[in-house]
């Protein structure tokens, strides 16, 4: 049998607060929905841009992670496998399907402030110290202290 591969990577915002369940048997579950947009040039040149919404199922403690990190709006990270789900409506008697990520793994990328992270998981890039020589400090060649000599 052939090896094959079903690997979804996203990176876009949550739609709503995500919400814990439980499965009978008291497995935590969660399902959100997440925007992605595209962005491209028609042909007259003029920038386009599309949103597509995808829906995220995540399972057990990743679920409990979810619901505690994550509302409307929240910049996220996820990595999962295509998960489609097939039932007859009870009441037309149609067949439908629905297409879910089941995440394996999610980033939260929103910073301390749009997620709730405790400080030692998040932080925003403007938090961080400028590293970069201002033109009054000595460079470490310039420095008696830091050289062999």
């Amino acid at each position: 049998m052939e090896q094959s591969i079903n690997r979804v990577e996203l990176l876009g915002r949550t739609g709503n607060r995500p919400t814990l369940r439980h499965t009978p048997n008291g497995t935590p579950v969660t399902q959100f929905s997440l925007y992605t947009n595209q962005l491209w040039r028609n042909a007259s040149g003029e920038l386009c841009e599309a949103a597509e919404r995808h829906s995220v199922t995540a399972w057990s403690q990743l679920a409990i992670q979810c619901c505690n990190h994550l509302h409307k709006g929240s910049r996220v990270h996820i990595t999962g496998r295509l998960q489609t789900r097939r039932w007859e409506d009870p009441e037309s008697g149609d067949v439908r399907l629905r297409t879910e990520i089941i995440a394996s793994e999610v980033i939260f990328l929103g910073g301390i402030q749009q997620s709730n992270l405790p400080p030692a998981y998040g932080f925003e890039l403007e938090d961080l110290p400028d590293m970069r020589p201002s033109d009054d400090e000595s460079t470490p060649t310039d420095d008696p202290d830091l050289n062999d000599s």
